[in-house]
């Protein structure tokens, strides 16, 4: 069944409202209904002063269950004559059986379509019951659409080392979609970039499924995550122009109409600072800007290498995430969290180190260290005080059962398959404490995109065949990435093009001078050509 209705609206109008007028018009009882402009399914809050003049398309899914679920719910528990029954529904739908009927393509009377229904039973004397639908079917169905109130985390992360949280309360059905939710949060907070990941509880939700299916229930806290770059908005912009010149005005209002955000939002939450016109300026490889007019250049961003960062994005959530990383960074809070609070120790602050401790763990390279400043030690005659410390402490650790703990050294050790946790002492203002803490400073400044590189630079080590004198280790590619990071802009293909590129120069490096064989190492990151996949 097809209409064809023209409405004028006001520009304050919202989608709700323009569905109530249709229905004013054309009568429609079932609730299953979404209003499209383009395909793209609009929101109830949605204001059409955002959309202009254009051809909105409502559909109406109508189903024989759910006209059978409306009637159920008028029948209650008490059987009535058919006319009183269409009368209640007219009553409460705003339609008639028969235009109801009608919708459905079913051609006969209500009588009649309710006798093919097993649902119902009608007696010679008239009266209609419900027999198939039980009360408690028929709650849970109108627990569908009740609306309740979730807690949804929106995180974006930039390639250029921004980040940005917000935290926000919406009112969903449990037979919303997770692409309905994405869809909503992203335009309540302007943010004009797609492609996000919804999880709950660590289980990432499908995009086509609905809230319900998931078991997503009142109070629950759900989590959408959101990977920038500046090649994305350079591909969106480079989408706008159709082989003609813009103003730089004209190019952002199309941007936001498109969009949904401007320019200058996008650039916020890149970490970019400046106007449209900065950006477009900075990049002059791609867009040519002469007396106000920008124009694309024939050279467009290289959508590969869009992709290629796109993968390295998705290598380093799926590297990151990993259980053995997630292990070491339990064990090691653990571990603390024992000393702290299980030991006759009075610990002033844990310092964390190692590369679980600096954020740039991965499985084979998954070393975590912390350093506990010993609150009344004195700064001199560590030799006399510490012992007797370390071996309290390796007590406490094994009576909480956290590991195979042992002296090694100055400090103690816990050994789990696959990595080990190191814990050693100092003084408030012991020489290991002022080290620890002017490390943790250092680790604590990395932009988030540089300890990315740092994990990418890591797992490609880890994939490759080194001899014992060969193999770069932790440090060395660490202090690559950070020495280089400042000459990127961030994303990640230029980010390890650079530290490989950093790699390279060890060739000129005398290999006798260490014992360290750099030309074999040189030669894996020239191999590599500037990428890792």
């Amino acid at each position: 069944m097809r209409s064809r209705l023209t409405l004028v609206v006001k520009p304050s109008d919202t989608v709700k409202r323009l569905k109530q007028r249709v229905a004013l018009v054309e009568p429609l009882p079932f609730p299953d209904q979404e209003l499209q402009l383009d395909g793209k399914t609009l929101e109830d809050e949605q204001r059409l002063e955002m959309l202009g003049d254009v051809s909105l398309r409502l559909i109406v899914r109508a189903t024989s269950r759910a006209f059978c679920i409306q009637l159920a719910e008028l029948l209650k528990a008490r059987a009535v004559p058919v006319v009183e029954l269409a009368l209640l529904y007219s009553h409460k739908h705003g339609a008639t059986v028969k235009h109801a009927l009608s919708i459905l393509g079913f051609q006969g009377s209500l009588s009649e379509f309710l006798g093919e229904q097993k649902q119902f039973s009608v007696a010679e004397s008239g009266l209609v019951s419900c027999t198939g639908f039980e009360e408690e079917k028929l709650e849970k169905e109108k627990e569908k659409e009740k609306p309740f109130s979730i807690n949804a985390c929106l995180r974006v992360k930039s390639t250029l080392g921004n980040a940005v949280e917000v935290s926000k309360a919406l009112l969903v059905q449990s037979g919303s979609t997770v692409q309905q939710l994405q869809r909503r949060l992203l335009e309540a907070e302007l943010i004009p970039f797609e492609a996000a990941q919804v999880t709950l509880a660590d289980q990432v939700l499908a995009g086509q499924c609905q809230l319900g299916s998931y078991g997503v229930k009142a109070g629950d806290a759900l989590t959408m995550t959101l990977e920038i770059s500046k090649d994305m908005l350079l591909h969106q912009l480079a989408g706008l122009f159709e082989g003609r010149g813009l103003s730089v005005t004209e190019l952002g209002n199309l941007y936001c109409y498109r969009h949904g955000a401007p320019v200058t939002r996008a650039l916020e939450l890149l970490g970019l600072r400046g106007t449209t016109k900065d950006f477009l300026k900075e990049n002059k490889e791609h867009f040519s800007l002469q007396s106000g007019c920008v124009t694309l250049k024939e050279t467009r961003p290289n959508a590969a290498e869009g992709e290629l960062n796109r993968r390295y994005l998705d290598l380093d959530a799926e590297i990151s995430s990993r259980p053995a990383v997630q292990e070491a960074s339990a064990a090691l809070e653990t571990a603390i969290k024992t000393a702290t609070e299980g030991s006759f120790l009075s610990v002033h602050k844990a310092l964390r180190g190692g590369a679980v401790g600096r954020g740039t763990a991965v499985e084979g390279s998954c070393d975590a260290e912390a350093l506990l400043v010993v609150k009344g030690m004195p700064e001199v005659e560590r030799g006399t005080w510490m012992p007797p410390l370390l071996m309290a402490l390796v007590v406490a650790l094994q009576d909480m059962g956290s590991g195979d703990a042992s002296v090694v050294g100055d400090s103690v050790r816990l050994r789990f398959p696959g990595f080990e946790v190191r814990l050693s002492l100092d003084a408030p203002s012991g020489p290991l404490a002022l080290g620890a803490e002017r490390r943790q400073r250092g680790a604590a400044r990395l932009a988030p995109a540089t300890k990315v590189t740092m994990r990418l630079l890591k797992w490609w080590r880890n994939q490759q065949q080194w001899s014992d004198r060969c193999r770069p280790g932790d440090e060395l590619l660490e202090e690559l990435v950070a020495s280089t990071a400042d000459t990127t802009p961030g994303d990640q293909v230029e980010a390890v093009r650079a530290a490989l590129g950093a790699l390279m120069c060890y060739e000129q490096v005398d290999n006798s001078k260490d014992g360290f064989d750099h030309t074999e190492m040189v030669k894996r990151a020239m191999e590599s050509a500037g990428r890792l996949l």
